[in-house]
C-alpha cells in the first residue's frame, strides 16, 4: 500500500533551521540526489548535513523526527471531505476520528490530521507553515493540484519544476479550505508502476 510522507516547513528562529525545502542535490561523492537542508540566511550549513544517501538512510532508520502534521479547520466536516477526497489519490484514508474534535489520516499510522482547535478558538493559518505532501510522479503532482482547485482550494503555485534545471524538485502549491498551505511535490524520478 502507498503512504504518504509529510514535511512540515515554519518559519521560526527557534529552530536551527528555519526552512527545510524539498530541493534536490547531487551528492558531489556519490553522485546520487539527497535531500540538503537550506539555512536561515548568514548561517552557515553543519557539515552533518552533507551526508551520503546510505548515511541518511541510515539516519532515518534510526529515528524519524516527523510524527504526524495537523492544520486547524473551522469546519471539520467541510474540511475531512476535502482531505477524504485528496488523499484517496495517494491511497490514504481515514484512521481516526473524534467527532466534532478531529479526523486523522494515515495508511498505519496517524501522518496527517485536520482539527478543530483545542482552546475552541477560531482556526487561523500560520504566516510561514505549510505542509508538503510527495507525490509518485509528476502526472501525480498535477493529478493532485487539479482536485484541490477543482475542490475549491485556491491556487498558490502551478505544478512545474523548480530550481536551476528542469531535473529539480516538481512542484505545486495550493491552499485548503481554511487557507492552510499544502504543498504536493515529486523530486527525483517517478516511482515504478505496479
Amino acid at each position: 500500500m502507498p503512504t504518504i510522507r509529510i514535511r512540515v516547513y515554519r518559519d521560526t528562529s527557534v529552530l536551527t533551521f528555519s526552512y527545510i525545502t524539498a530541493v534536490v542535490a547531487k551528492h558531489p561523492r556519490h553522485e546520487q540526489r539527497v535531500f540538503v537542508p537550506h539555512p536561515p540566511k548568514g548561517q552557515e550549513a553543519p557539515a552533518k548535513m552533507n551526508r551520503t544517501k546510505e548515511e541518511t538512510m541510515a539516519a532515518k532508520a534510526a529515528h524519524q523526527l516527523l510524527g504526524h502534521a495537523v492544520v486547524g479547520t473551522n469546519d471539520l466536516a467541510t474540511a475531512a471531505n476535502f482531505y477524504d477526497k485528496l488523499f484517496a489519490l495517494f491511497g490514504v484514508g481515514r484512521i481516526l476520528e473524534q467527532p466534532g474534535r478531529a479526523v486523522y489520516f494515515g495508511t498505519t499510522g496517524l501522518e496527517f490530521g485536520v482539527i478543530n482547535p483545542f482552546n475552541g478558538e477560531g482556526a487561523t493559518i500560520g504566516n510561514g507553515n505549510m505542509v508538503a505532501f510527495s507525490a509518485r510522479s509528476r502526472a501525480h503532482v498535477d493529478e493532485v493540484h487539479a482536485l484541490a482547485l477543482k475542490l475549491g482550494g485556491a491556487d498558490e503555485g502551478k505544478p512545474g519544476p523548480r530550481g536551476p534545471n528542469e531535473d529539480g524538485p516538481y512542484c505545486a502549491y495550493f491552499r485548503d479550505l481554511d487557507g492552510n498551505k499544502l504543498l504536493v511535490f515529486r523530486a527525483g524520478a517517478d516511482e515504478a508502476q505496479g
